[in-house]
């Protein structure tokens, strides 16, 4: 088993087959939530996988695997029990069919598909991206 230890923590390096663009191809990539999902990618321009799948769950990549990293880390803590549907449904977009399940998933979503118009991004436009679709929410309450 591959590790590499990035600040205090020690990730398992997994290879998985990554599917960007309808093209199939052998990745490594840092490994989380148990294998579900991995950080893959190269200087400034860092993804988060599906592994079942191998699609990103989000379009946009990252400009720092730090980044990176940290965001898939948040998106296992708030999407850990429904990963296992991916081993039924490997497409499954759960951050879409969970978004009334899991707090504050109108947020999350609603940044995400903020994210998505994005081609790279860092953790201060995940910052600005949930301002922005919590501001548009309260809009439309009054």
């Amino acid at each position: 088993m591959d590790t590499i230890r990035i600040g205090e923590r020690v990730y398992e390096v997994i290879s998985f087959t990554s599917r960007i663009t309808n093209r199939s191809m052998p990745t490594n990539g840092i490994s989380l939530a148990g294998g579900y999902i991995a950080v893959s990618g190269s200087e400034n321009a860092y993804r988060i996988f599906n592994t079942r799948s191998g699609e990103p769950i989000l379009r946009c990549r990252f400009r720092s695997l730090s980044d990176a990293i940290k965001f898939a880390e948040w998106i296992e803590k708030v999407y850990a029990d429904y990963f296992e549907i991916w081993q039924d449904y490997p497409k499954a977009d759960i951050i879409s069919w969970c978004k009334y399940t899991v707090p504050n998933g109108i947020d999350i979503f609603g940044a995400i598909e903020v994210l998505n118009t994005k081609d790279v991004i860092s953790l201060g436009d995940v910052k600005e991206a949930v301002e922005k679709t919590r501001k548009e929410e309260n809009h439309w309450k009054h």
